[in-house]
């Protein structure tokens, strides 16, 4: 009776085991946790920018010499000049390691910089009034770049930039004669010339994805003064000379980008 009862009980084990194993078979098994790529620096990246700036300080002078023996030294001053830009950039970064990113950026980016740089009238003897004006422009500028950045988060790029600027500026002299507030004679001069410099600034990186990026950046542009030469020849056959050293076309800027990059 005793071995019959056992013979019972291993059976009903064995089935319950068999119940069991067939029910986890046919389970549902969950997938293993998926794996999240780390974010990446390296790679080529290009996009656009639009934004802000406004001219940098600094001074001029005109000079003014007639066959009198007249000469008129005269300050140029240099107002705030606030103007747009937007362009697009294109560039390479390599990681280095957990927290360093170095590379290179070029960009490009049209301008609305235009303003008087300085204008003066003075009495020119009992009835004439001679007026100048100094204008200043920076149709469209770029830069080619280096650029040193510090990871404070993978997804979070501060960096410094600095390296070469160029653009196209212009500079004009104007010169007007009036007797009785009748203008009788006109001179102007302008030299318009792609202009070289440096700049220089940083800015703040964040990584939205592995492929977008927004960015805000400040740069510094400084480009060389620029001299212009007036001639004129007054209804009284009196002719003067007007050398202007015009302020340059430095400005400060700040702009925000958006960035695809060619990475994963």
């Amino acid at each position: 009776m005793h071995r019959r009862l056992m013979q019972t009980l291993l059976g009903g084990v064995s089935s319950a085991a068999l119940s069991c194993s067939a029910f986890a078979a046919d389970m549902p098994v969950k997938a293993p946790p998926a794996q999240v790529a780390a974010n990446s620096w390296t790679g080529f990246y290009g996009g656009l920018h639009a934004g802000g700036g406004w001219s940098a300080n600094g001074a001029g002078s005109v000079t003014q010499q007639d066959l009198l023996g007249f000469i008129a030294p005269l300050a140029l001053s240099v107002p705030f000049d606030p103007f747009a830009f937007g362009g697009a950039q294109i560039g390479y970064n390599l990681q280095l390691g957990n927290r360093w990113v170095v590379g290179i950026e070029a960009d490009i980016s049209a301008s609305s910089h235009t303003e008087t740089a300085g204008q003066f009238a003075y009495t020119v003897g009992p009835k004439g009034t001679n007026t100048i004006t100094a204008l200043r422009g920076l149709d469209w500028f770029g830069t080619v770049r280096g650029r040193l950045g510090f990871l404070f988060d993978p997804k979070v790029l501060v960096y410094g930039t600095g390296g070469w600027g160029y653009g196209r500026t212009r500079n004009d002299l104007n010169q007007s004669f009036s007797e009785f507030g009748t203008v009788i004679a006109t001179a102007t001069n302008g030299t318009s010339s792609t202009s070289t410099g440096w700049t220089a600034g940083g800015g703040v990186e964040f990584a939205l994805d592995p492929r977008w990026s927004v960015k805000f950046e400040y740069d510094y542009l400084a480009f060389t003064d620029s001299v212009t030469t007036v001639n004129i020849v007054t209804a009284k056959k009196i002719a003067a000379s007007y050398t202007g050293v015009l302020p340059d076309n430095s400005a400060h800027t700040v702009q925000i980008g958006l960035n695809y990059h060619f990475w994963n």
